[in-house]
Formats: C-alpha cells, structure tokens, sequence
C-alpha cells in the first residue's frame, strides 16, 4: 500500500514537470507541414464537405498507413482529443504529447522494476521530463517516430512483468512500435536476446504477440492491394515508390556511414537537431554535449558489466542495435530517426546508477547529481523558450503560418492555392478543413470555390514575378502581395492575392 501511495506521488509530480514543459509556449512555433502528418486528416474527419486534397496511400478499408514506413496511431489519438477539445494549436500539442507522457511513466515503472529504487527511478524520469531535446520533440517532425518508443517502453516493462501474458503482451507491443515506425525494427536483434535472457523462454507465445502487433501494418497493405487492383500493378507502385527512397543505396564508406549516425545522434541528444527544424540552426548548449557524454560513458559501463544475468543488464544491446542497422542506411536517415535514443539514454542511465548507487552515500551522492541537472534541464529549456518567443519559428515552422490560417477563417469566401511544399497541412488542420484549397494553379477557377477571391501562398521573393504572370494569366485582377512576417521582422512567406 505504501508503495503504492509513493508512486502516486511519483506519477503526479513528473505529469506536472512533463506537461509544464509540453504547453510551455504551446502556440509556438508554427505548424511544420510533416509536424502534422497524419493528424491533418482528422479535420476531414470532422468536416468532410470541402474536397480539400489530402495526401494519403490508396485504400480500400480504414486508414491504417500514413506512408509505405508508418502507421496512423496519432491519428487515432487525434480523434478523441479533438472531439473533446476542439482543434487547434493547444489540442494539437497535447494530443501530440500524449506519447510523450506515456514515455516518462513507463520510463519510470521500468526503472523502478529494474532497480527496485523508487528514488532513482523518480529522478531519471524528472530528468527526462525536463529534457528540452525530447520535450520539443513533440513540436517537431521527430513527434511521429518517438510515439513508437511508449510501445517500446511497454514491451519491456510486459517483458519482465510475472504475469503469465507478459511475453504474449511483450510481443504485442513491440510489434505496434514497429506499426508506428520502422524504425523500432532496429531494436529487433536486441529485443530477441532480452526475450531469451528471462528465466522461462517463452518464444512462441512473444513471436505470436510480434505477430498480432504487426497486424495494422499487414492490414495497410492488404487494403493498400486491393485499392491498386491486382498485386502485380500494387508491386509495380510499390517498386515505384521505394525506389525513390532506396534506402539501402547510400554512396557513403562504411565510414562515412558510421560517423554520420554518431553525428545525427549527437544532434538528437543535444536538441541541435529540433533547433535546426525551428530555428534553421543549432543554439548550441553546454549542457547538450556534457549529456552526450554522460550517455556515452554509461553506455561504456553498462558494456562493461553486461552479463546473460541479470537480464536487465542486456539493455545496453537496445541503442547498440539500433545505431548498428541505423548505420547501414547511411544518409537515409536523419536525426528524427535517431531522437528515440534519448528517452533510451535516461533508460541506461537508471540501470546503471541503480546496480552502481546500492549505498546510501552513493544514493545521495547519485539524487544531488541528479538535481543539479534537472536545473541545467531546465536552464536549458529558459533560452530555448527565450529564442523561441523572439522569433516564433522560423520559415516552415514560422508562427506566421499560424497567422495565415487564423485569418483564413476571417476572410470572405477565398480560394487558397498551395503549389509548394510545406503550407497546405497546417492549414487544414488549423482551419478545420473548412477553407476551400487547391494544391494544383490549374485549378484555379471561380467554380472551385464558388468566391470572387484568390489568395496564392509562396516562400521566396524571387517567384513573385512567376505568380503574378500566373494569376493574371487567369483573368484575376487587382493582384497584391502582402509578406507574413517573423517575428523578428524577417519575412517567413509571401501571400499574393486577386479578385476575378
């Protein structure tokens, strides 16, 4: 009982140190178009009657893939949220976090599984709590491949629960963390060698789960296959598709390969990564390198203490798997591939302080460590917020495309064409589908939106004169330009408007 109060308390703080970080500064930055991908189709959902263009893989049956690589399951969070809240900018961010909070309890429950130390499980999962590199993650497009790790996270903990359906639920939950992306295969090799380092090997019974969880994703294709027609024209676009992926067909030395996945892991942990998406550059942060560093040392301690026994002792093999296949892609990869190595790095963490710290000095010693960094966290986070509220995101991810959508809604009936990438999937979400675009200027006519108005958005200067041509090639008239601006006074994009 009384360890079930302290867990109570536990869960409560680390939800409050979790959420202030979620929503701190939520309306910021912008949308960033694959920031949104899938959740944009749940404002069709909600309000089909515009034939508004959405991106999504043909299918005969419910959407269950929102690419040849990814499941839907935000998608499927969206709903209820937004049916509960409303859509906007605060909706999309907790819907979106969902996945994060579910990463620090579990991160939690699993430590304190492992290390029975209910006080080092408390302060590695604050640690990540306050992470700024996992917490803007879920701003970023990094949000779609680390929903993934909360399935992770629960496989583990059902791995090395005592309940007789913890190898089948293992399985089950791994397998939806490969549904979610695909990357959770990387862990494949490791998850095997954790499944058969427990004392009874139930292979059978965690493959079967594998099996079930990897259900949405054979589902997506089947109805993906019987979309196309007959599996010779779905081959065919298959083959199409992938080949302009190729994701084995990286020119890199094995070399090159391997110092490009250090260099993408170092952009994760640090959070340059997440600053380059909104700020178009890495800030830069001290306490960015020193926790890659700590990482990097408890990887080297847990190696060297790695043992068949205890079992938990073998999670040091989960970022080495990922880093090996990771590295065999190369330049397919980017650093949102690798941002699930930060929640596995707290994870390391916890189970090496915890089988090192077995004495009270050494516990006292680990939790005034512990607290030290949960202030560098969260130093770190104050000049990540400060950059953040000066210029609101920058370019794709620009405040100022939450402007344009806000105002969307406010305009006469208008016409709002999106023929560059990176506009029309914020604007859905955030108009709620309920603004009529084309993606394509040929569709430009009075009939598509039955309005007076035309309203072209586009990123660089340089293509006004190649708009304007465009627009009065289409009888419209008293054409103007308005710029949107940052906030710090840089132009982000460009709106050029005519009547007909």
């Amino acid at each position: 009982m009384l360890r079930a109060v302290h867990d109570k308390y536990a869960v409560a703080l680390l939800m409050v140190l979790f959420w202030g970080g979620a929503l701190w500064q939520a309306d910021l930055p912008g949308l960033y178009m694959d920031g949104v991908n899938p959740d944009y189709l749940a404002a069709r959902f909600f309000n089909r009657a515009l034939p508004n263009t959405v991106w999504i893989l043909p299918a005969k049956g419910p959407i269950l893939l929102g690419s040849l690589y990814h499941g839907v399951q935000n998608y499927y969070v969206d709903l209820p949220v937004f049916w509960l809240l409303g859509i906007s900018l605060l909706s999309i961010r907790i819907a979106q976090s969902l996945f994060g909070a579910a990463i620090v309890l579990l991160l939690y429950f699993l430590a304190v599984r492992v290390t029975q130390n209910r006080l080092v499980a408390l302060l590695t999962a604050a640690l990540l709590a306050t992470d700024i590199a996992f917490l803007v993650s879920f701003r970023t497009q990094f949000y779609i491949v680390l929903g993934g790790e909360a399935w992770l996270f629960a496989s583990l903990l059902a791995l090395w629960s005592r309940h007789r359906a913890g190898p089948l639920l293992s399985g089950l939950f791994f397998g939806l963390a490969i549904y979610g992306y695909f990357v959770f295969a990387f862990f494949l090799p490791a998850m095997i060698l954790l499944m058969l380092a427990q004392p009874q090997r139930h292979v059978r019974l965690w493959m079967g789960g594998l099996a079930l969880g990897l259900l949405p994703y054979v589902l997506g294709y089947v109805f993906l296959f019987r979309a196309i027609g007959d599996v010779s024209s779905a081959i065919e676009y298959l083959t199409s598709r992938l080949s302009g992926v190729a994701p084995l067909s990286a020119a890199e030395s094995l070399w090159e390969r391997i110092e490009g996945a250090f260099a993408l892991t170092r952009l994760a942990i640090t959070n340059g990564g997440n600053e380059a998406m909104i700020f178009s550059e890495a800030l830069g942060s001290p306490w960015g390198e020193i926790k890659l560093a700590l990482f990097a040392t408890m990887v080297i301690l847990a190696l060297l203490r790695l043992r068949w026994t205890p079992p938990h002792r073998l999670i040091v093999l989960l970022p080495i798997s990922y880093l090996i296949c990771a590295t065999l892609l190369g330049s397919r990869l980017w650093v949102h591939h690798y941002s699930v190595l930060v929640p596995l790095g707290y994870l390391l963490l916890a189970v090496t302080v915890g089988d090192l710290a077995r004495d009270r000095r050494l516990i006292a010693a680990s939790a005034v460590a512990a607290l030290a960094l949960l202030a560098v966290n969260v130093g770190q986070s104050i000049g990540f917020h400060r950059e953040l509220a000066e210029t609101g995101g920058v370019r794709k991810q620009s405040d100022a495309l939450t402007r344009l959508a806000q105002e969307a809604r406010e305009r006469p009936p208008t016409l709002y064409v999106f023929p560059e990438w990176g506009f029309f999937m914020s604007f859905a979400l955030l108009t709620e589908n309920r603004v009529r675009y084309v993606l394509d200027p040929a569709e430009i006519t009075r009939e598509a939106c039955a309005c007076d108005q035309v309203a072209l958005a586009y990123w660089n200067d340089a293509d006004t004169a190649a708009y304007r041509s465009l627009l009065e090639a289409k009888n419209l008239r008293n054409i103007e330009t308005t710029v949107y601006a940052q906030r710090d006074g840089r132009p982000a994009f460009h709106l050029m408007t005519g009547t007909f």
